[in-house]
């Protein structure tokens, strides 16, 4: 008889199931999707039974097996240690179980191996454990403790958990234990970030953990490919523009041990970018398809684009999902506010920064123009407030210079396009605001996901305007899902169509502007000036941009640097001087003298 396929769509794809009735088992707060919880009597093993104990089991006329074909009943009698690890092993089962429902993991595929509790528990290298250590994990997380050992089971595995969770952790460790366990000199790890800004905090992390290991990793960006590097974390553009100048990259590719792609779902989207990411993996894939290299996908969402490609190229996929799936972060205080007009956003956020907030902030808009024109305004009206702006015109090394500034508390608020709307750890942001509505459920889960990290609270602000009555509902939603209040009628409303849904994802809703454009515009000319913004070139006919919304070129170009008003003036006095003086000669030398001889 055929087996019925398994339709992932209504397991992990759909989401668990809520059951009402449970809602108060459990904490509310979502601290337990972040944070390991075990059952009161773990880490006990299982009971020794007594011998009188064992006596009575072999003496049971429940265990006596009958032989039909003897005259006389024959008792197989178990041995002591056969009962014994049959009650082991029944008593090993019933506690994942238990550690999987109280840690909400839920698990797909076949042969899945046990969740693991604590970090000795793997066996992990004394210099490893103490950088663990160093940097205060002390244990495992809810998506670490299923996916680590899944994937040192050389599993192709897909996981889903909330973010904040130490989802990176959870693909870095099994890649660094293997690498400990069976040194390789050769490129065995290849991790795929959908920006720049992700990959370096990745690379951050090796560093962190890889502290007097001895592992090579690398950072790639652009020029000579680190070929003697163990693991490198790159962007799917970058890897193919190296590839493309170096077919001889293709044979190290495909004997390569893991290629690992975070934030899968953006990478599978081609709907926010102009950069179709699809035809980008594919083209990578072909060049990873060696027979020992696995898989691995993590994110905090799952789109089912992503639901089918694993369908049909995983072998043996092993699927995670922590907690419900596409739900927002429920440490997160999350508020839906009717602003009525863009003024009336502008108002809005006054009174946020005035009434007095925990910085540091995010505000998120729709695109790079109307960034720059809330910049304006709010430096307008806050002075000495530390306001900074990230879209896609900042350089790389600026973008770096003012993430470090959130992370330590010197930038207040912080405005900024999609650019970094997922992924990136900010763990001080205490406040997120919705200045435009984001592009989907998934954006909204990622953008309120930049605050309430690691298990801190943090609050979350979502304005619409009449503009966006027709897009709300499913935001709203996804807030009212995660037990917050919403205005009623925006549940009431009718769901958007597809072609709505289309125009919002690609950034196509006509706004009104606001606050000043020609200030905007005076400050970028001085920004210009300042080589704070580059000028983006085209590379072989090609942008070849990282999905940051039109953000980090591969190629680009400095503007020459600026000449300052002295060394104008005494220029432009040079060039008068050069122009008067021939003239001088001219007039004061006769025509006569040109013929004397000397």
């Amino acid at each position: 008889m055929a087996t019925k396929e398994l339709d992932f769509s209504k397991i992990l794809f759909t989401g668990v199931k809520r059951n009402k009735s449970n809602l108060n088992q459990t904490s509310s707060d979502g601290t337990h999707l972040r944070m390991r919880i075990l059952p009161e009597a773990d880490g006990q093993p299982a009971k020794k039974l007594k011998k009188q104990q064992i006596e009575e089991i072999e003496n049971s006329d429940e265990n006596a097996v009958q032989l039909f074909s003897s005259s006389k009943p024959t008792k197989l009698e178990p041995t002591t240690k056969k009962v014994q690890k049959n009650l082991e092993a029944d008593a090993k089962k019933e506690k994942v179980t238990k550690i999987r429902k109280l840690n909400q993991i839920f698990t797909w595929g076949d042969e899945i191996a046990d969740p693991f509790i604590n970090f000795p528990d793997l066996k992990l290298s004394p210099v490893f454990l103490h950088n663990l250590s160093e940097f205060q994990i002390k244990e495992p997380s809810p998506i670490q403790m299923q996916a680590i050992p899944l994937m040192l089971q050389r599993r192709d595995i897909l996981a889903a958990a909330p973010t904040g969770s130490g989802k990176t952790l959870a693909f870095i460790l099994p890649v660094i234990k293997q690498l400990l366990d069976k040194p390789e000199k050769k490129l065995s790890t290849i991790i795929l970030e959908p920006t720049r800004v992700l990959a370096r905090q990745v690379f951050v992390q090796f560093v962190k953990y890889c502290q007097n290991l001895p592992i090579k990793y690398a950072f790639y960006t652009e020029g000579e490919f680190p070929a003697d590097s163990q693991v490198i974390i790159t962007t799917p553009n970058r890897l193919i523009s190296a590839v493309e100048t170096d077919n001889a990259l293709i044979k190290k590719m495909k004997t390569l041990e893991w290629i690992i792609m975070d934030e899968s779902d953006k990478l599978f989207d081609d709907h926010e970018s102009t950069a179709n990411f699809r035809e980008k993996l594919g083209k990578i894939f072909k060049w990873c398809d060696g027979a020992m290299t696995r898989k691995a996908f993590f994110s905090a969402t799952f789109s089912h684009e992503v639901e089918h490609w694993c369908k049909e190229h995983l072998v043996n996929v092993a699927m995670i999902c922590i907690g419900e799936r596409n739900t927002s972060n429920s440490l997160v205080s999350q508020q839906l506010i009717y602003a009525g007009s863009e003024s009336g956003k502008i108002s809005a956020i006054r009174d946020v920064l005035q009434k007095g907030f925990d910085p540091p902030a995010i505000i998120f808009v729709q695109n790079k123009d109307r960034a720059g024109q809330l910049y304006s305004q709010l430096r307008s009206d806050f002075p000495k407030l530390p306001i900074e702006l990230i879209s896609s015109e900042i350089t790389d090394k600026e973008k770096d210079k003012i993430l470090d500034q959130v992370r330590c508390k010197k930038c207040f608020v912080l405005i900024c396009t999609e650019l970094i709307g997922r992924g990136i750890d900010l763990p001080s942001v205490n406040l997120v605001i919705n200045f435009d509505l984001p592009t989907s459920i998934v954006s909204y889960i990622h953008r309120v996901g930049r605050t309430g990290r690691a298990g801190h609270l943090g609050r979350a602000i979502t304005y619409f305007t009449e503009t966006d009555l027709k897009y709300i509902r499913p935001i709203a939603t996804v807030i009212h899902q995660a037990g917050f209040d919403v205005p009623s009628y925006t549940l009431a409303l009718d769901k958007p169509t597809k072609k709505l849904k289309k125009e919002l994802q690609s950034n196509e809703i006509e706004r009104k502007t606001f606050g000043s454009v020609k200030k905007w515009e005076k400050i970028k000319r001085f920004k210009r000036m300042n080589e704070e913004i580059m000028e983006v070139i085209k590379v072989k006919g090609q942008m070849l941009a990282d999905d940051d919304t039109g953000g980090d070129i591969v190629g680009r170009r400095r503007r020459q640097k600026p000449i300052g008003k002295k060394k104008l003036l005494e220029k432009k006095n040079e060039t008068k001087a050069a122009e008067i003086k021939p003239v001088i000669k001219k007039k004061n030398v006769p025509k006569k003298m040109k013929s004397i001889k000397v």
